[in-house]
């Protein structure tokens, strides 16, 4: 493998030419060196080659995701030579736009650090991270000015269509993945102190939300096994560590709830205990009923007037 030349290749597309001097700019300034294909090849050289060239022999990846360059097919070659030839933590795609990044492309960037340009400005988050990454320090008008020994934040794991909405709190899917655990964990302490008593007062209830709670969570670890991307982590030992962890954590304290809920055979035994005194109420008042009803009989029949026997004449 041909020695780093270069310290980034900057993939775009030529209708970002804009941002990408605006990049350039930043990076000459911060003494970084760079490929771009517009000044690195040369008349009569085979275009192809000249770019493979250049990103095996360049530090880091750069790829400049916008909408345009979603549509570029030289964009799309230079990702997949990228992958073949270059570790992930030296690939760095770098949203320009608030366009929707294609699923495929989604799923290909799916274990890898996201930067956007309004969150990570060029001139600050992207150039110390390049800075970090090439092992250099700043250099501004002679002045030589450290990167520091931390890297900048990063959203790691966050897929650039999920939580649109809360990426100014910087919300990201291991915050969910954290919270989802620390629920798990939170059910698995009030199962284990609750008293008995309210457990058997509200047993349906709790019942119920801990076998939804359990079922969104298997389907969850399931779905981030199958591609960890559709919850917003960079790999299956993410979702191993969260949500299967607190699918196992909830299963736990579904078991202790199980325990100190009512005893079905007991509860069912009850049941047949109250029917069973219910037939005998049953019974006796239908046997109460029985002797009035011929109690009433009787009366009648001896209240009724004998038979006259008409009176005997004498023969004369």
């Amino acid at each position: 493998m041909e020695q780093p030349k270069y310290d980034v290749f900057i993939s775009y597309s030529r209708k970002d030419t804009a941002i990408a001097d605006k990049i350039i700019t930043a990076f000459d300034q911060a003494g970084i060196t760079y490929f771009i294909d517009r000044q690195g090849i040369g008349g009569g050289m085979e275009f192809p080659a000249v770019l493979a060239k250049a990103i095996r022999e360049s530090h880091i990846f750069l790829f400049l995701a916008s909408k345009n360059s979603y549509e570029s097919k030289f964009t799309q070659s230079e990702i997949v030579y990228a992958f073949n030839k270059k570790q992930k933590q030296d690939i760095i795609p770098y949203i320009i736009d608030g366009s929707t990044m294609p699923d495929e492309l989604e799923f290909t960037f799916s274990a890898i650090n996201w930067r956007r340009i309004e969150e990570h400005p060029i001139d600050t988050t992207l150039v110390d991270d390049i800075l970090l990454k090439v092992g250099k320090s700043r250099t501004t008008g002679g002045k030589t000015e450290t990167t520091g020994d931390e890297p900048p934040k990063v959203n790691q794991g966050v897929s650039p269509n999920k939580f649109s909405l809360l990426k100014k709190f910087n919300f990201t899917g291991k915050h969910l993945a954290i919270i989802v655990l620390s629920t798990a964990v939170a059910l698995l302490l009030w199962s284990i102190f609750a008293s008995k008593t309210f457990v058997e007062n509200h047993s349906d209830t709790i019942g119920s939300v801990m076998i939804v709670l359990m079922m969104v969570t298997f389907v969850m670890a399931i779905i981030g096994y199958i591609r960890p991307a559709s919850i917003c982590l960079p790999d299956r030992k993410e979702v191993s560590k969260f949500y299967l962890s607190a699918f196992f954590v909830m299963f736990i304290s579904f078991g202790i709830f199980i325990e100190k809920s009512p005893d079905t055979e007991e509860s069912n035994t009850t049941i047949e205990q109250i029917e069973q005194v219910d037939q005998i109420e049953q019974a006796e008042e239908n046997a109460i009923s029985a002797i009035n009803t011929t109690s009433t009989t009787s009366n009648e029949t001896i209240e009724q007037p004998e038979a006259q026997t008409p009176p005997l004449t004498k023969r004369r």
